[in-house]
């Protein structure tokens, strides 16, 4: 036993108990975040590149002596759980998918509806009639726009299939490739990194894109009463690492620059 648990052991066994101030400043405040496999966004937990979002929000937190913990999980697992309040937060949600959330002012980054296939594909995207002409790929409960949306769930299972899981990026790459999908649905930078993780990127491209980037966030959960007060210590830390140049160097592990 440390002396450190040992002079706590015996303070308890006294009955003699620590004042609150003290008290809070012995144990380490954590936090947690949820969401699906997302690189270079969110990638696998413990990893040593684990998404350039995770590493901004531990630094972050971490000048308040606040740990950040992250789960992952399918994307629809995570947004409930954190709209019943059994998560802090929710990585990397818009506004439009949680609009009861808790938003941060600072974004940690962008996405867009990029359309991805087989090297050897002469299919493009000239509108949502031209999907009709192939078999898409998407992931549950994304939001793709209002113009991909309505298609997206008004289409048959031979035309749209839905991916579920917490690693639908991937699966949905290996599924063009076999000839499962004809076309996948996704964040072009998603699509790549994984993609070259897997060896596979020179097998792909990009062959359109529909509407305009949307802004993404870690969104915090309305049920918990720290989430404003997260939400402004995490924006204010977005900031300062802008100024200091430590925002550009977590992105340039990722091969990436500063979406603003």
């Amino acid at each position: 036993m440390s002396l450190y648990k040992m002079a706590m052991w015996v303070l308890l066994v006294c009955g003699v108990t620590l004042p609150g101030a003290l008290l809070a400043q012995t144990q380490q405040q954590q936090i947690t975040i949820v969401a699906d496999e997302w690189c270079p966004y969110n990638c696998v937990p413990e990893s040593v590149l684990p998404g350039y979002a995770i590493e901004i929000v531990r630094v972050v937190f971490a000048k308040h002596n606040i740990a950040v913990k992250y789960v992952k999980a399918p994307w629809t697992q995570s947004i409930n759980a954190v709209k019943a309040g059994d998560y802090n937060a929710v990585l990397a949600a818009a506004k439009s998918k949680m609009p009861n959330g808790i938003f941060p002012q600072e974004e940690m980054g962008y996405y867009s509806n990029d359309f991805i296939a087989l090297k050897n594909s002469h299919w493009q995207f000239t509108g949502v009639d031209s999907l009709k002409l192939i078999k898409l790929g998407v992931i549950r409960d994304y939001v793709y726009g209002p113009e991909l949306d309505p298609y997206i769930l008004g289409a048959n299972k031979q035309k749209v299939q839905v991916l579920f899981g917490d690693n639908a990026s991937k699966v949905n790459i290996l599924k063009v490739l076999r000839g499962d999908i004809d076309v996948y649905l996704e964040d072009q930078s998603v699509a790549f990194y994984e993609a070259r993780i897997l060896g596979l990127d020179k097998d792909l491209k990009h062959v359109g894109s529909e509407g305009t980037a949307t802004a993404f966030y870690l969104v915090f959960s309305a049920k918990l009463a720290s989430s404003k007060k997260y939400a402004k210590m995490l924006s204010l830390g977005i900031q300062k690492l802008r100024k200091s140049g430590g925002l550009d160097y977590i992105l340039s592990k990722y091969g990436l620059k500063d979406w603003k």
